[in-house]
């Protein structure tokens, strides 16, 4: 009787993987790759991307202005300035990335690592292979982190938006 106890732990346990690999594809996945699941992200890159388009403007229009002005002792300031402006197009081609990535992530994540980590998972618990076992881990870990990334960094960078602000305006009064 005491070896049939270990038999129904891991029928247990594959049921239970299978179960966390189904919600993963099918409720997790599609929920994640949902507009409304990212709205906020999205519309707080929405606003850096608005925000460092007008700097990308206004350092245009001011290197262009330093360069109108008679003589070369200017020249060298404005095309700083317009080495400044080359970086803040970069900035606005990583905040469309990370609009991609926000949605394709939880997709990837939750649609495949995540299932597979689980596939992994119940082959281990039949072969007893630590190696699935710690590739199952890593997997399943890897797919939240990559999940969690880009709105764990937008955060960040609202914080760290916020606190500059405030700065800005203590300094003002």
């Amino acid at each position: 009787m005491k070896t049939i106890q270990p038999i129904y732990k891991n029928i247990i346990a594959t049921i239970v993987a299978i179960i966390i690999a189904l919600v993963s594809i099918f409720a997790v996945a599609p929920l994640t790759k949902s507009y409304k699941f990212h709205s906020n992200s999205i519309q707080a890159l929405d606003d850096k991307k608005v925000t460092v388009t007008e700097l990308t403007v206004a350092a245009v229009g001011v290197s262009t202005a330093l360069a109108a002005i008679p003589g070369d002792a200017t020249i060298p300031l404005a095309n700083q300035i317009m080495d400044l402006s080359s970086y803040l197009l970069i900035v606005i081609g990583v905040i469309f990335l990370e609009k991609i990535l926000l949605t394709l992530t939880g997709y990837v994540s939750f649609t495949f690592l995540i299932p597979i980590a689980c596939l992994l998972y119940c082959i281990y618990i039949y072969s007893k292979k630590d190696i699935l076992k710690k590739l199952s881990v890593k997997l399943c870990t890897f797919g939240i982190i990559i999940f969690l990334v880009v709105p764990i960094s937008i955060q960040t960078s609202n914080l760290i938006e916020n606190t500059y602000n405030e700065t800005i305006e203590n300094a003002k009064n």
